[in-house]
Formats: structure tokens, sequence, C-alpha cells
């Protein structure tokens, strides 16, 4: 090989070797980025999702409130069971109560289920659902997420949770909803992240 191939290759060696080093710590550093914009972007629509289901839930306090304030009664309890069981909102939004037991007091779309004992129901994952409900009723912030089959896709997806107690009962007055969405509109804003960030590894490369 002649000299000046020699100290031409020895030029470019170290040059080549340099954006190497320079795409992959960018690479690295970019793919960090992508990891925490989507965990914020996850925590931003879970907390949309949070917003809404309070908003639900003022619905149905407003709903039982007179009764709810009035003597407890079997008939005052039977009259927030109907007010709750007949309470929609959306398409399929309903609202769910328990004792503190974990028997069913209303379930609209299932009025069959009504005076069961679900406190064993539990999800893919082995979580007592119902009992984390309740728990997270009368002593946390309310809101529970966990896996529930959603009969349009036929499988089990993350479904959130909003409950509270209405403690004169001992029950738990409650609503949710599927919130698979998140992971979808998560996945739509990886593929974006993604492509842009190979678009900008691409151009240092040719830079």
């Amino acid at each position: 090989m002649k000299i000046k191939n020699k100290i031409t290759l020895l030029a470019i060696l170290p040059l080549i070797f340099a954006v190497a080093v320079i795409n992959l710590s960018i690479y690295l550093e970019s793919r960090s980025q992508l990891a925490s914009k989507l965990d914020a972007l996850h925590g931003q629509l879970l907390n949309e999702k949070r917003v809404e289901l309070g908003k639900y839930m003022k619905m149905a306090e407003t709903a039982i409130t007179k009764v709810y304030a009035g003597e407890d009664t079997p008939e005052n309890r039977e009259k927030v069971k109907a007010i709750l069981r007949d309470l929609r909102y959306d398409a399929d939004g309903y609202f769910f109560v328990y004792d503190y037991k974990g028997i069913n007091q209303v379930l609209g779309p299932k009025p069959e289920l009504e005076g069961k004992d679900l406190s064993m129901l539990k999800d893919s994952n082995g979580i007592f659902f119902v009992q984390k409900i309740i728990a997270s009723a009368r002593g946390d912030d309310g809101y529970v997420s966990y896996l529930f089959n959603k009969p349009s896709v036929n499988k089990a997806v993350p479904k959130l949770s909003y409950s509270k107690a209405l403690d004169k009962y001992q029950w738990i007055m409650g609503t949710g909803f599927y919130i698979d969405d998140i992971d979808n509109k998560i996945a739509e804003q990886k593929s974006i992240w993604q492509q842009e960030m190979r678009s900008e590894i691409r151009f240092n490369l040719l830079v």
C-alpha cells in the first residue's frame, strides 16, 4: 500500500470511529429521552382518565344526595340502589355498589349478580380487584387499575375504576372504564418519535 493511501487511511479511521461514537451516544441519549417522554405521556393520559371518572362520580353523588341525606332505612337504601342501577353515561358507562364485605348491591349490566359475594373475583394477574376497589375507596384515593375482559376485542385489557365510600350504609360506590386506548396512543406516539430519532441519526451520519 502506498504511503499516501496509508496516511489517508490513518486520517479516516479516527474520523469513522469518532462518528460512530458520537452517533452511538446520540442514539443512547435519544432512547433514554424517548422512554422519559413516553412515561410522561402515559402519566398525562392516565390523569385525564382520572379526571373524567371524577366527573362521572360527581354525577352519581349528585343523583343520590337527597335520598342518602335522609334517614337510613331499607326503603331509602333501595331508592339509592334504583338510582345508581339506572344511571348511565356515554355508550355503556354504569355504576356499581359493594358492601364492605364484597357483596354486590348494584351492578347495572348484570343485575343477576346483585346480592352475591364477589370478593374473590380476580383478574388474569391474580389481583383480587373487588377487594382492592373496596380497600382503595375506604383508605386510599379510590383509583384502581386491573385487567378485565373486553367483549369487543375478546381479551383482558386494562381497566380503571374510581370508587368512594358511603359510610352510612357501609357501601362503596364506583364506576370504571377500559383504558386500553392509552396503550394504543402510546404505541402510535412511540412510532412517531422513533421515526424522528432515526431521521436525526441518519442526518448526523450524512453530515
